[in-house]
């Protein structure tokens, strides 16, 4: 009954639509990717402004808007966005990141009638740039599918900054490049994505500015879903853009000094829109929302979170609270420069804006939780509130059987929705967190890890301190104890016992996508998808894209591609030796003479630590091996030809070993020399071909 009683009270607030006289022409949500929470120049919660960022955009626009102190996402990307476009908790929609594999069915559900939709409803013309991360199995998960009316941007969850290269598990190769417009593959990638995405934004703001000035004003509104790759992994900034550490760190560690960088590129890319809305006297009718889709990483990519605990990936303040704010000169002169410290999630952008244009935020769907939104804009309203409407915030929940254990959920049980088990695809097995009251937090779990502290020059190039989990359950008081150093467990028995009881209760709602476009189970392979997306970069140069997999009809197909070149073949040397007969696909450089020659013969010269040397005539090898050890194998480089120093061609691979007696054979595998062996034998060594039906060639 009480479960039932707060979606009543819930809806009602959903459908007090906004009183304003008119909604705002321009509305923009910009979500920055992987955003530390002390990566910013103006102080905002426990946090002073961190004096070696150069952000005076996003300082300028908080100080002319409104802070928001308690503003709450997932700890990680995909089920962060997938909220936000579908006005539920991420519990109720989808918990991993496993669309980064494209034909998986995770992200947003088809089903679900996506935010740009009910702005269309409105009258908003749509857009989308950046990162999708909600889906891409077949062409109706594509964003222009799904209610956007025009769309650049990238479909997984991340990717070179420089080069929009990704890869894929479906086997298109690392190099494939994800970057797509529309229905089609773009022609944009090979330039930096903070350049790219920015100006593809001015471009639309320019076209619709450009478009009032040809219709009826009043008629003509635009929402524009931005989401930033800066300041995601890997880290690469341009050079130009690149600033020394403050000088009172002495410390001037490379991948802060990176991050800062591609966090300045973003500050600057958000100077030039808000610059051109200005410009194009748009900027009284703009209303734009601002927020870190998690937490920054621990580690060395060059985020802090100082001083909040935890990072990306946990349930931590650090991992869940985010930067955020909303601005623009839509918002009332009596709220500007406020600080705003009521609860708010992510999810609550959908009611929120729903009622703000005049639509109804209600997506009734069976067999799907409905919408989880609330609407915050009256208490925004209301300068420095210090409440809302939400209260209570299941933060995510994963049951494993070690977590029975400790917690007493149970992993076979179903939810309402038939749900059940670890959601999170591996990412998170076990953990799981509950905000209750507006005032604590419940915390289960190992956290991945990542439940340290961070100091105010972080990364710095020290280790770590060890992190300290909630296996048993943790209790944080996080209005008195922000930074969650006060574990209240065994202070607070009992109301951690009816913290544990709400959050298992809570889980009974539990859902996780897994809907396919129905009939779309006609998937192509990866050698077919290479084949099919092929287009060209910003340079005119011929690359392979990654897209949809699956479909309710396959599209024209280019031909198969010839099958590869034939495997090497044996043949006998004079001294009777099995050797490697010359193949179109070994690259010649690893060729040794004809079977004939003596050549072939390799002298074990020494063995320097983890290094093995052999020599011939006219070769020298070094196989490298690493400590790693990975399915029975070491991970480890062969090179060939190396100089002095130890560089040369190299091919990396899996390096299997065996040992009979005075018989060590080694073989590179999974390596542009695939199916190439060095065998080792009584100190002398030949270079032989493997068989198809075993590891290791007989000597």
């Amino acid at each position: 009954k009480k479960m039932a009683l707060k979606l009543v009270v819930y809806g009602a607030l959903l459908l007090n639509v906004c009183a304003a006289t008119a909604p705002p022409k321009v509305i923009i949500m910009m979500l920055a990717d992987d955003y530390g929470y002390y990566n910013v120049g103006f102080d905002h919660g426990p946090a002073k402004a961190n004096p070696e960022m150069r952000t005076p955009n996003l300082d300028k626009l908080v100080s002319e808007g409104i802070l928001l102190d308690r503003h709450y996402v997932y700890k990680y990307c995909s089920p962060t966005r997938s909220s936000l476009m579908s006005g539920r908790l991420p519990v109720h929609v989808n918990q991993n990141n496993l669309c980064n594999d494209i034909e998986s069915t995770s992200g947003i559900d088809l089903r679900i009638t996506m935010l740009p939709q009910k702005m269309k409803e409105a009258g908003y013309t749509t857009s989308f740039v950046g990162k999708w991360h909600g889906g891409a199995r077949s062409p109706a998960n594509l964003p222009i599918n799904r209610g956007f009316d025009n769309h650049l941007g990238f479909l997984k969850g991340g990717e070179d900054h420089w080069t929009q290269g990704s890869g894929s598990v479906n086997g298109e190769g690392p190099g494939t490049i994800d970057l797509w417009e529309g229905h089609h593959l773009s022609n944009q990638s090979g330039q930096y994505s903070g350049f790219l995405y920015t100006h593809r934004a001015l471009s639309v703001i320019q076209n619709f500015s450009n478009d009032r000035l040809n219709q009826e004003a009043d008629s003509n509104k635009l929402f524009m879903y931005l989401a930033w790759h800066n300041t995601h992994t890997p880290l690469e900034c341009p050079e130009e853009f690149m600033y020394p550490a403050d000088p009172t760190y002495n410390n001037t560690f490379q991948a802060r000094l990176t991050y800062n960088c591609m966090a300045r590129i973003l500050d600057d890319g958000i100077g030039n829109i808000t610059s051109l809305l200005a410009k194009q006297n748009l900027w009284q009718d703009t209303l734009i929302v601002f927020s870190a889709d998690n937490g920054g990483w621990v580690g060395n990519t060059g985020s802090n979170n100082y001083p909040l605990r935890g990072s990306k990936v946990s349930d931590f303040e650090g991992g869940v609270r985010a930067v955020a704010f909303v601005t623009g000169g839509f918002l009332p002169t009596s709220v500007q420069g406020s600080v705003h410290t009521g609860f708010i999630h992510v999810s609550d952008w959908y009611g929120t804006l729903c009622n703000l244009v005049g639509v109804s935020p209600e997506d009734n769907i069976t067999g799907i939780p409905h919408v989880d939104s609330i609407d915050v804009w009256p208490s925004l309203m209301t300068r420095n509130a210090n409440s809302t409407p939400r209260t209570d915030i299941l933060l995510s929940y994963s049951c494993t059987p070690d977590m029975a254990n400790y917690s007493g959920c149970d992993p076979k049980a179903t939810s309402l929705y038939n749900t059940s088990g670890d959601p999170t695809g591996g990412q998170a097995p076990g953990d799981m967190a509950l905000i209750s009251m507006a005032q604590y937090k419940i915390i289960y779990g190992n956290q991945q890890g990542r439940g340290i502290w961070f100091g105010p020059v972080y990364p710095n190039g020290t280790k770590d301190q060890p992190s300290y989990p909630c296996l048993e359950g943790c209790l944080f008081d996080i209005i008195a104890d922000p930074t969650e150093h006060n574990n209240l467990k065994d202070k607070m028995p009992e109301l951690f016992k009816k913290l544990t009881a709400q959050l298992l209760q809570e889980a009974k709602t539990l859902y996780q996508t897994a809907y396919a476009e129905p009939g779309a189970n006609l998937c192509i392979s990866g050698d077919q998808a290479r084949s099919l997306y092929t287009g060209v970069d910003v340079n005119g140069n011929v690359k392979h894209f990654l897209g949809p997999m699956c479909f309710t009809e396959l599209p024209p197909l280019p031909p198969t591609p010839p099958p590869p070149p034939p495997a090497p073949t044996f043949a006998l040397s004079t001294d009777g030796k099995e050797c490697l007969q010359g193949s179109s696909h070994i690259k010649s450089s690893l060729m040794l003479a004809p079977c004939e020659a003596e050549a072939h013969h390799w002298t074990m010269q020494s063995v320097q630590g983890s290094s093995w040397l052999a020599w011939s005539p006219d070769m020298f090898v070094k196989v490298n091996l690493t400590d790693a050890i990975q399915g029975g194998c070491n991970r480890g480089t062969v090179y060939v030809n190396p100089d002095e120093g130890g560089s040369g061609p190299s091919h990396q691979g899996f390096i299997l070993s065996q040992s009979s007696g005075n018989s060590t054979q080694v073989q590179l595998k999974s390596s542009l020399c695939d199916g190439m062996c060095l065998g080792i034998k009584d100190g002398v060594g030949h270079l032989v071909a493997c068989s198809a039906d075993s590891y290791f060639v007989r000597m």
